[in-house]
């Protein structure tokens, strides 16, 4: 399923989160109404490079989290009237807000919904983001009630699909222009950074998003967040198309080194994958439909596993008959590969030109055969 991406379909790409050095201290306390025990308050957010969920009992309506955290950070905070576990909450009553490294107050409400952050910059930048975004986000909402009310047969029909997809990229294009203009007229909020994290996606494209960086204050660029994410444009800008393949050498299932290097004078595939990737899984069958077509034309492919367990991995190549070289340095996440690569999201690919020079990237599906097409019919 490629359509409705944004709303409603599980994640494609799995990406790990940002670290940050320092961590500080946060607090925030509200009231809802006068409630009481069984009624609970619950906080969800993810910091620290790590997400959390906290509760605690109503007294009087009353309730305060502290915690840690090294940057301000996206949470939930959602009160379960009637004492119902977090995972049982349907219809929430909730607040998205930031947390901040500082004591922070809402307002008293009958609802969380309704409560407000008094004195909280980011938080307002935010209030003013979302109210810009609120006629793409009534989009989608109807989107995805049309795909729900829609029968699974129908569903699955190409046409069905094609029309969905037009319009949601008609949404994503309403609501990117809406991001890009915050941006540009909010240099100076944080709020800015984190929307071109989001506009950027996981798989970015470095000449496109660094303008935008450039663009924010000096002191939204300096933060802890921004420091890291400059670091990662830069990383992205040196595996741009046209780029040279940066070099290096990793460990076979069998424990010898290759290097990049020994493919130089062939096409390669430079492959990022997991075996507990699904989606990496998912698109294995097309990697080696590619393989099988062009390799006897002279392509090559050398696939990065970003697994931590010897095992796991060796049974997902085995599994799913991947017939050219795999190496990994079992690091996961922080597989040196992937560092160097920029590689936050995976599956991920490089096609790798007989110079060494980066010819295409992120080539799915359809997109692969076309490019290989494309590439060794010039050749011939």
């Amino acid at each position: 399923m490629t359509y409705m991406k944004k709303v409603f379909s599980a994640a494609l790409l799995l990406i790990p989160g940002l670290v940050f050095a320092q961590a500080d201290q946060f607090s925030i306390k509200g009231k809802v109404g006068s409630l009481n025990s069984p009624a609970r308050a619950y906080i969800l957010y993810s910091a620290n490079d790590q997400t959390t969920l906290d509760s605690v009992t109503l007294q009087n309506g009353n309730f305060e989290f502290k915690g840690t955290i090294q940057a301000p950070a996206g949470a939930t905070i959602t009160i379960s009237h009637n004492g119902k576990p977090f995972n049982e909450l349907h219809k929430r009553d909730e607040l998205n807000i930031y947390l901040e490294a500082k004591p922070m107050v809402l307002t008293p409400a009958d609802s969380i919904a309704n409560a407000t952050i008094p004195n909280s910059q980011i938080n307002d930048d935010d209030k003013k983001l979302q109210a810009a975004l609120k006629p793409s986000s009534q989009k989608y909402s109807q989107l995805y009630k049309e795909y729900r009310a829609t029968s699974p047969d129908s569903q699955k029909s190409a046409t069905f699909q094609k029309r969905m997809q037009e319009r949601e990229d008609a949404i994503e294009q309403e609501k990117n222009v809406v991001e890009l203009d915050f941006i540009k007229n909010n240099p100076q909020s944080m709020i800015s950074l984190f929307t071109l994290e989001e506009y950027a996606g996981p798989v970015p494209d470095g000449e496109k998003i660094a303008p935008y960086f450039n663009s924010l204050s000096a002191e939204v660029k300096d933060s802890p967040r921004g420091k890291k994410y400059n670091i990662y444009i830069s990383v992205i800008m040196r595996t741009a198309v046209g780029k040279p393949a940066p070099e290096f050498s990793q460990p076979d299932t069998a424990g010898k080194q290759i290097a990049l290097s020994s493919y130089r004078g062939k096409y390669v595939l430079l492959d990022f994958w997991a075996s507990w990737c699904h989606p990496c899984r998912a698109e294995n069958p097309v990697v080696v439909a590619a393989f099988n077509k062009y390799h006897p034309k002279g392509l090559e492919i050398l696939s990065v596993s970003l697994d931590d367990n010897r095992a796991s991995w060796v049974k997902a190549i085995l599994q799913d008959k991947l017939p050219w070289a795999q190496v990994s340095d079992l690091k996961y996440w922080k597989s040196e590969v992937s560092e160097l690569y920029g590689v936050r999201a995976i599956p991920q690919n490089f096609l790798i030109a007989p110079d060494g020079k980066i010819v295409a990237k992120n080539l799915r599906g359809n997109e692969l055969e076309t490019k290989l097409e494309e590439v060794f019919n010039k050749m011939q």
